[in-house]
């Protein structure tokens, strides 16, 4: 599968990637203690705005089992080049062991799937006058999903499937993505925040 000039490219293989999975806090790192990694291993992951799908491969070296859902078609073909090339590489390669694409609209897949102790949103933020000073790859990103503005509906239909938590990555300063019920509570990084749903 070649890729176009619209698609981003990932690669999880990269340097900067693997010194992230080897250096970046593991367990510690907020990431996995919004998902509550930190406490289990082995937990199944639902990551329902999969996009570059680098929250989903720290998740899966951190031993999670994660299936990536993603909507965008050239996403999905730029996701299905950077699994298969990365399934052979000595370090990636056990960690796409532990990855699964799914490539539909979590909308309507997700009350069909396999219940999953966690499901994770990562919606795509507005758009902000800073978006020039975001790197190449997640300006591509964004001009291919915009913003989803159905992410409401999305976290409601991952609420009424159970899992024992919902995970939902905002910016530090951006609203919640209901005001139906307040977070269980809230992991505040830097520039980003994850609001934790236990249910």
């Amino acid at each position: 599968m070649k890729l176009t000039s619209n698609m981003p490219v990932i690669d999880f293989t990269s340097s900067a990637l693997l010194y992230r999975i080897k250096f970046g806090g593991g367990k510690q790192q907020m990431l996995s203690k919004a998902c509550g990694l930190h406490k289990k291993n082995n937990i199944k992951i639902i990551d329902c705005c999969a996009g570059l799908g680098q929250d989903a491969f720290i998740l899966a070296s951190l031993g999670a089992e994660v299936v990536m859902c993603e909507r965008q078609p050239d996403v999905q073909k730029a996701l299905k080049v950077a699994l298969d090339l990365a399934s052979d590489h000595e370090a990636s390669g056990p960690i796409i062991e532990r990855m699964q694409l799914v490539c539909k609209d979590a909308i309507a897949w997700l009350p069909t799937a396999d219940r999953a102790d966690v499901i994770y949103l990562d919606p795509m933020f507005p758009h902000s006058n800073k978006t020039a000073l975001n790197k190449k790859n997640m300006q591509c990103l964004q001009e291919l999903i915009e913003c989803d503005d159905d992410a409401e509906k999305l976290w409601q239909i991952a609420m009424d499937c159970k899992p024992k938590r919902v995970v939902v990555k905002r910016p530090n300063h951006g609203p919640d993505i209901t005001n139906v019920v307040d977070p269980t509570y809230r992991l505040k990084g830097k520039s980003n925040r994850f609001d934790v749903y236990i249910l």
